[in-house]
């Protein structure tokens, strides 16, 4: 079942009139209020009040990470993005942090909504400049962990397709691929500047991820924080429809943004296929504390006992990590180990794992993805229903297990 709805159109005239409106009784107090408070403190949904929250992610792929200095150059990369909350204003967050040589040269940004998705095409009246400190260029040293943009006045719908053009106009441009699923584009090398192009026919050339963009931030009265989910191939979306929308996190995230207006919670994937949990660790800051809006977080990193960890270090993992999240007053929710049917030579441990998970830990709330996926006559091997190939859940799967988490996830914080 399609959870997702498409926007047909850009707004009218008086589509914008009307948002227009319903800024105005924000008052310029509320919005400068708004912009002063830290992006990670815990947030109440009494009262609807204009918010920062991370709407989308894609965080940099840490384990097939890109080499330096290979990066498209001389040309334009459009990233597609769906915001999974409504809002009046965007920002956009870029990173560099993995390319330890090269320099990202950004020598012009734009964003706009894409028309008919999948497809670089653009509706022609939604695009806007993108600028970073009043300029539309700018430079992010190689290393450096984030580059965020000026707010855009940009109207957005939640679970509305996007895109962010940008112009790398330097000879060498940095590794920078993400953690993504859906298809973002490129113009071929040498194509110049096509920021402003709405067409898509330049963008000849398709990716299963965004380059360099790794966070967008939607300005809005909807969602009162997010919730990132923390995790491995699973989180980034293994054997779920590519474009369609239905990985678990976006299963969920549909559900989040369907709570009333001032007390929705969007949920947003920082998953990468291959990592760990003991990796997660090393990179929550950055693509989980430093978010915007983050009441919650979902961890399932399930690589660790594969690549020889105990399941007394994964508990261990655990514990620092919900100690670091609620020491920034994030709840953490967690999940069993579903089956990995191709090695059983863990199965020991991670039937001792998980009872710890459902029995023990200091998790603020799991469910059980292992009773969820596994075969009722053979309960180390997936259920054939959700089977794609034994190690990750085919698309039922993935709505299987958002169907098994509690509606109490998209309401619960740390008090």
């Amino acid at each position: 079942m399609d959870l997702v709805r498409r926007r047909p159109r850009w707004p009218t005239a008086r589509d914008r009139a009307r948002i227009d409106t319903d800024l105005m009784r924000l008052g310029a107090a509320a919005i400068a209020t708004v912009l002063a408070v830290n992006s990670v403190q815990p947030v109440t949904a009494a009262v609807p009040h204009a918010l920062w929250v991370t709407a989308w992610e894609a965080p940099l792929n840490t384990v097939f990470a890109s080499s330096p200095g290979s990066g498209p150059s001389g040309t334009t990369v459009r990233n597609i993005a769906r915001v999974w909350t409504a809002g009046a204003q965007i920002r956009v967050r870029f990173s560099n942090a993995l390319d330890q040589t090269t320099p990202l040269v950004i020598g012009a940004a734009t964003v706009g909504i894409v028309q008919n998705a999948p497809s670089p095409a653009l509706a022609t009246e939604s695009l806007r400049t993108i600028t970073f400190g009043g300029q539309r260029s700018a430079t992010l040293l190689a290393g450096a962990q984030s580059l965020v943009s000026d707010p855009v006045a940009f109207p957005v719908r939640a679970q509305e397709d996007i895109a962010i053009s940008i112009f790398l106009p330097a000879a060498k441009e940095p590794g920078a691929a993400t953690a993504d699923y859906n298809t973002s584009y490129q113009a071929p090398p040498g194509a110049g500047d096509q920021t402003r192009d709405t067409s898509g026919v330049p963008f000849i050339i398709g990716s299963d991820a965004t380059y360099a963009l790794t966070g967008v931030d939607v300005l809005g009265t909807g969602a009162a924080g997010v919730i990132i989910g923390l995790g491995s191939s699973t989180f980034q979306g293994s054997n779920a429809i590519p474009n369609g929308h239905d990985r678990v996190l976006e299963l969920m995230a549909a559900r989040g943004t369907s709570l009333p207006l001032g007390s929705q919670r969007p949920v947003v994937s920082a998953g990468i296929g291959g990592d760990t949990l003991h990796a997660g660790l090393t990179r929550a800051q950055r693509d989980v504390f430093s978010q915007s809006g983050v009441t919650g977080m979902v961890v399932y990193d399930i690589n660790d006992l594969a690549q020889g960890r105990t399941a007394g270090q994964v508990e261990a993992d655990y514990a620092t990590l919900v100690r670091q999240a609620h020491q920034r007053h994030i709840i953490v929710f967690c999940s069993t180990w579903a089956p990995e049917s191709t090695d059983f030579t863990h199965e020991t441990e991670r039937h001792a794992l998980n009872q710890w998970l459902l029995t023990s830990s200091p998790c603020d709330g799991v469910v059980d993805w292992d009773a969820v996926l596994r075969s009722p006559l053979y309960p180390d091997t997936y259920n054939p229903l959700y089977f794609s190939d034994s190690i990750h859940p085919n698309a039922l799967g993935h709505a299987a297990m958002a169907a098994a988490v509690p509606d109490s996830w998209f309401t619960q914080t740390l008090r």
